[in-house]
């Protein structure tokens, strides 16, 4: 519950700022707008000689009077682009958190119970993409990728290109990277920072990537879900 409350408070909070910050460059847009149509009015009366004709032109006040609506153009636009790179930021910020609250709340609910090997099945029915991989389980099943260590690094779970033998798989898992689970019963900063650990080790050691992290507890501290970053933390109960 503590999960699915997380992830939504922080996507309100960012589908907020991005929607306060994309109503700000409207606004803003609307200025550019008027600055603009004043200088097309101003560029149409010096065109027409409409300016001179009523003895208003000089070469003078017409540098003076463009250079004028140019430096407002200016001071206009440069607060319209950066807050419309900061409405980008805040959607990109919104757009992670929603897909990484659905794959925590996606690999819980396909979990029957928590198992090393219901962890990687989650993940393979979860992930659109990996339809190879849930050939291959239904094929062969969990038991190989489970208990794993590859150089020197120990998962509970992992999905290794050098753990599996057809080509369509392997080249999923070098596009998409590993996949590496570890279970715990309450999941803490300390567990957190262990993990992280181990994936540096194992990247460093055999040069590939780690697409997807996971710890499986049934308990997760605050402490966790703020240092997580790139790691996904399920929750999921024994008796779940």
């Amino acid at each position: 519950m503590g999960e699915a409350s997380s992830s939504t408070i922080l996507s309100t909070k960012y589908g907020k700022q991005a929607i306060r910050l994309i109503g700000s460059a409207t606004r803003s847009m609307t200025y550019v707008i008027y600055v603009t149509a004043a200088l097309v009015i101003f560029s149409l009366l010096d065109l027409f000689g409409v300016l001179y004709h009523f003895q208003l032109y000089s070469e003078i006040q017409h540098d003076y009077i463009i250079s004028v609506i140019a430096l407002v153009l200016l001071g206009v636009l440069f607060p319209l682009i950066w807050k419309v790179l900061k409405a980008r930021r805040a959607l990109d910020s919104w757009q992670d958190v929603f897909e990484r609250g659905s794959l925590q709340m996606g690999i819980a609910m396909s979990m029957a119970h928590r198992d090393k090997g219901e962890g990687i099945k989650a993940v393979a029915e979860t992930v659109a993409e990996m339809e190879p991989l849930r050939q291959h389980i239904a094929n062969v099943g969990t038991s190989r990728f489970t208990d794993v260590s590859i150089a020197g690094v120990a998962f509970d779970a992992l999905v290794d290109e050098s753990l599996v033998e057809t080509d369509d798989l392997k080249r999923l898992l070098r596009e998409h990277g590993a996949i590496a689970l570890v279970l715990k019963d309450v999941a803490d900063i300390s567990s957190v920072m262990d993990f992280r650990r181990r994936i540096k080790t194992y990247s460093s050691n055999t040069g590939r990537r780690i697409g997807i992290a996971a710890i499986v507890a049934s308990e997760i501290t605050d402490e966790a879900r703020k240092g997580a970053g790139e790691i996904l933390l399920v929750q999921k109960a024994n008796g779940d």
